[in-house]
């Protein structure tokens, strides 16, 4: 019975920090800020805008409600069409990030998974017999540190099997999800689709890079890529494709008609197979359709309608007349009647005239077969993910977000900076203009112009989405350094590259700090571990002179050699004290924080307190020993007369906190969270005492 040895585990673990936070909720004063609905843009209409709320990865339509599953954001409810949406997850070691969602004989199952930190992982197949409202673990269940996001889930019209896979192996339950066995694994399928067939009895599909068929519910599969239509041109001849993924759809309609959508050297294909996937033969193929890869890729065929034909990518595209056409149906133009937020990762089709989609920035709705859309991510569907922040001098905040761009927040009003599209990421205030990240590069708002951007990237052109923009620490200097695939200075408009000197090859800065009051001090660090502990170098430095010359301390934290440095931080008023936090997942000892007090030469593991997962950023509060540590779970807090960290929580779900920024006058901490959107912290005073 495979994985039933971790569920007692894993509930434990749920209930020991369940408990936790309930007691912290008592203790610690948090308030979302939001954003609750989807904000303005400051774009005229009928302009490109990225506005939105958040990544919506699957929809469930059910007679009396709607469900979202959001990749990070967990499951949100609404009974109202999409007037407002309330969050349906409790507390468990780190908000369930959902993958999927499946009803089948008033029983909810959900894929869970988290897939945008630098350690994917999930907990399972959830269930829920209350229409949502509680859930409990199914007999697959995995442990963090197995990496197995859900994917997919279906089940059987006819009998009591279940299918579900992880990104390369397919699990299989012939008791509705009690007991499980992996039928089928390779480490490239990439698979994201599991589908029965509701017309003929103990067939099941599963597809990704690779199409599978089985004819006893899963329990044995047969590869049938090679039967699409690709593999019979002369691309193929010349060729052995390799393709991104493959969707699959059945027809509701016909017994033995199926269609499977996918792109190859940018063409797209729609192929029809008429006897349950055995054959295929090609009905579409354009070039004018893009991005159809592993991300975006999504059919459907309308209930009673085989002729209506919906296709999902960056964008949305329907035909009516069976495929032989199709015309696109949602627009990133604001304000536009066909407006849909880019990035289609969900669909359902109730009727030939009623879609639904699931986007990067929420819901969308047609009724009218794609000529008019209706966001109905309404009131309460808070789950963007926010990449990083800057406080502003006049008290007003600038943050960029996964997909939905960047935005301005002034106390409850958020304005989406439409001119930057896509993906936003950190910011900072200079004298006369912001600098913010958007999709990775850095980009130069002037104060009274929000409408237009300069370029003003380093020259390398590398654009890493979770790079940071910090001041240089004197007031009156508009220098800043960026910390980005390499650690830049910019002095005077000029970039100067500190570790061109450094044999740090392709890796990412992960981790830099500057000294608040000896600006020579610098200690930077790059991302993945040596992997070899007899040969420690090359990932963690330090320079006492602003970058001229470095010292390479690697092999003085020998944990360097399984681990990565997430984030650096020094103490204001004591340069020699250092804490750095670590990635990768722990799987017993925990190793998420370690100090040295003696300027980098020694070290002590720092982590007490701290669990297993990712962490993201450190902090020393001005004028005290105490220090914050933002973390997949949440926001940590340690003096250095402190034995263990102390977990921040309260109302504030246990969610992964990109970014964080402090507000010391005010005493107010604001938390970028990546699911949940804005949070602020009112510091206890006690926290601010030296």
């Amino acid at each position: 019975m495979l994985y039933k040895r971790n569920i007692i585990t894993i509930v434990l673990l749920l209930c020991t920090v369940f408990s936790f936070s309930q007691s912290a909720r008592k203790r610690y004063n948090w308030k979302h800020l939001g954003p609750f609905t989807t904000p303005a843009s400051n774009m005229d209409s009928l302009q490109w805008t990225s506005t939105g709320l958040g990544w919506v990865e699957d929809i469930l339509i059910l007679e009396d409600r709607w469900l979202a599953g959001s990749i990070t954001g967990g499951v949100y409810c609404s009974k109202n069409e999409g007037k407002s949406w309330k969050k349906l997850d409790k507390d468990t070691p780190v908000q369930l990030g959902t993958l999927c969602l499946v009803n089948s004989r008033n029983t909810i199952f959900r894929g869970t998974g988290l897939t945008h930190y630098d350690e994917d992982f999930g907990y399972g197949l959830f269930k829920s017999t209350n229409k949502g409202k509680s859930w409990q673990p199914t007999g697959l269940q995995f442990k963090a540190n197995e990496k197995s996001p859900l994917w997919a889930v279906d089940v059987s019209s006819f009998d009591s099997s279940i299918v579900a896979c992880t990104h390369k192996t397919v699990y299989t339950s012939k008791d509705f999800g009690e007991n499980w066995k992996a039928t089928y694994t390779a480490q490239s399928a990439n698979f994201r689709t599991v589908l029965f067939s509701k017309h003929l009895a103990n067939t099941v599909f599963t597809s990704g890079a690779r199409l599978l068929k089985s004819e006893d519910n899963g329990v044995n599969w047969e590869d049938r890529t090679n039967q699409l239509s690709l593999y019979n041109t002369k691309v193929a001849t010349k060729v052995s494709p390799t393709l991104g993924r493959i969707a699959l759809c059945e027809d509701p309609n016909k017994a033995g008609r199926m269609l499977a959508f996918y792109s190859f050297d940018r063409q797209t294909y729609i192929d029809e197979s008429t006897d349950f996937g055995d054959s295929w033969h090609n009905m579409y193929s354009s070039y004018a359709i893009s991005r159809i890869d592993i991300h975006h890729a999504e059919i459907a065929i309308a209930p009673n309608n085989s002729n209506c034909i919906v296709i999902g990518g960056v964008r949305s595209y329907l035909s009516t007349n069976n495929g032989r056409e199709f015309s696109q149906v949602t627009f990133p133009f604001y304000k536009d009647v066909r407006f849909a937020h880019d990035d289609i990762r969900g669909m359902k089709l109730v009727s030939a005239n009623e879609f639904f989609l699931a986007t990067d920035g929420g819901v969308f709705r047609t009724t009218d077969t794609g000529r008019t859309w209706k966001n109905v991510s309404g009131n309460g569907l808070a789950i963007m993910q926010i990449y990083g922040l800057g406080l502003l001098s006049d008290g007003r905040i600038m943050l960029g977000s996964q997909d939905v761009g960047t935005f301005i927040v002034d106390k409850k009003d958020w304005l989406n900076i439409g001119v930057l599209y896509g993906d936003g990421g950190d910011a900072l205030e200079r004298k006369d203009h912001y600098l913010t990240l958007s999709n990775g590069t850095v980009r130069m708002l002037k104060k009274n112009d929000l409408l237009h951007s300069d370029y003003v990237h380093p020259p390398s052109g590398d654009n890493p989405f979770t790079g940071k923009l910090i001041s240089f620490p004197l007031s009156n200097s508009d220098s800043f350094f960026f910390a980005g695939a390499a650690l830049w200075l910019n002095i005077g408009s000029k970039w100067e590259k500190l570790n061109a000197s450094l044999r740090t090859g392709d890796f990412k800065v992960t981790g830099f700090d500057v000294n608040e009051q000896n600006s020579e001090q610098l200690f930077v660090a790059f991302d993945q571990p040596t992997w070899d502990p007899s040969n420690l170098k090359n990932k963690f430095f330090k320079s006492l002179d602003g970058g001229i010359t470095w010292e390479d301390i690697t092999h003085k934290l020998p944990i360097l050699a399984w681990r990565h440095i997430t984030s650096i931080v020094t103490n204001h008023h004591n340069p020699l004290e250092v804490i750095v936090s670590l990635g990768t997942m722990d799987d017993g000892e925990i190793h998420k924080a370690y100090r040295s007090i003696d300027g980098g030469e020694t070290w002590t593991n720092y982590s007490e307190g701290l669990i297993a997962y990712e962490t993201f950023k450190l902090y020393f509060i001005e004028g005290t020993t105490g220090v914050f540590l933002s973390t997949l779970d949440g926001l940590y807090y340690r003096k250095s007369t402190s034995t263990t960290w102390q977990k921040m929580g309260g109302k504030i779900p246990n969610v992964a906190i990109r970014d964080f920024e402090v507000d010391v006058v005010n005493g107010l901490l604001y938390a970028a969270t990546y699911g949940n959107g804005l949070w602020r912290f009112k510091i206890p005073k006690k926290m601010l005492d030296n």
